[in-house]
């Protein structure tokens, strides 16, 4: 995991927040002109009027940057590249690509980030891996949060696989067909596998249009890490596993959330649900495999108010 970002970077990745700022408060400042319009014709256009419409404004502002700054001071979040993936190393023995290792990877960010409990999230098959640490490490969480996560058995984790290939619609079958046959398939050319990725997951989408904002930060070492995590192929544990009757040791609060239109079918996260002693099932209308760009208006706000009642 990368701690320090260069200064190029660094200013890349401020340009989306600071554009959203400029867009918000553009937009705000139209809202204000078109409230003064309308109430213009019942009071008037007076100064008093104008004030009493920035003052709301302002207040609401006020209120969202105190509520949000006080979320922010409270909670850390922690995101890293796990095992052969993302900027994580590449000198990595085959044989630890298993999902212990996997495991003890996120006990050791734990270990080192000097953390005593902590509120783990885990989307798809991050979900997967936080089910697994859930059931070693029970004592180490606070709360667990569970998104479109990979079933807790083989047998359901197939059954999504199976779905997943019958939502991929005629055109895009033949777009990925065609896209093969480009050279830059072949040695894995990061443009290439953007693009043959979205068209994957575009049927996991309820919006398939959104499909094409996905980035998965791939780079020219993505040939050498897909073959290094290959060979979780070959992890029994991954070849044969049932959680369902292991997770009765998570006591933790837990969240499950899920789209009606997701690739993972309804019975296995209402099987993940009754699994958890305590935990809540949450089915987003309209949404498939990523709540987060789908649905965030309601995805972000489930979020806070769950690891606020969870940490009280």
């Amino acid at each position: 995991m990368n701690e320090i970002k260069s200064a190029p970077s660094a200013l890349k990745s401020l340009f989306i927040p600071c554009a959203t700022v400029f867009i918000s408060s553009f937009c705000i400042m139209v809202i204000e002109l078109v409230a003064g319009r309308i109430i213009a014709r019942f009071l008037g256009s007076s100064l008093y009027t104008w004030t009493s419409i920035i003052g709301v404004v302002l207040a609401g502002i006020t209120i969202g940057n105190y509520v949000g700054g006080r979320l922010a001071d409270r909670f850390r979040i922690v995101l890293y590249d796990q095992r052969a993936s993302g900027q994580s190393a590449l000198d990595v023995d085959t044989l630890t690509m298993t999902m212990d290792y996997f495991v003890e990877d996120l006990e050791g960010t734990r270990k080192a980030l000097k953390l005593d409990k902590m509120n783990l999230l885990g989307h798809s098959w991050g979900g997967l891996i936080s089910m697994f640490y859930a059931i070693k490490y029970p004592d180490n969480l606070n709360s667990l949060i569970l998104i479109s996560s990979t079933p807790a058995s083989e047998k359901l984790r197939d059954s999504s696989f199976q779905k997943m290939e019958s939502l991929v619609s005629r055109e895009d079958s033949m777009a990925t067909y065609t896209l093969m046959q480009n050279p830059g398939f072949a040695r894995r050319d990061p443009k290439v596998m953007t693009e043959f990725f979205r068209l994957l997951f575009r049927g996991t989408f309820y919006d398939r249009r959104l499909a094409d904002s996905l980035d998965f930060g791939l780079d020219s070492t993505l040939q050498q890490r897909s073959l290094i995590l290959k060979h979780l192929e070959k992890d029994p544990q991954l070849r044969s596993y049932d959680l369902l009757s292991r997770l009765g040791i998570v006591r933790c609060p837990t969240l499950i959330i899920a789209g009606d239109h997701d690739m993972i079918p309804a019975i296995a996260n209402t099987a993940l649900h009754r699994s958890i002693t305590g935990s809540e099932l949450v089915t987003l209308e309209h949404c498939g495999h990523f709540p987060f760009i789908e649905q965030p208006g309601i995805f972000f706000p489930l979020i806070s108010d769950f690891l606020r009642r969870a940490n009280p």
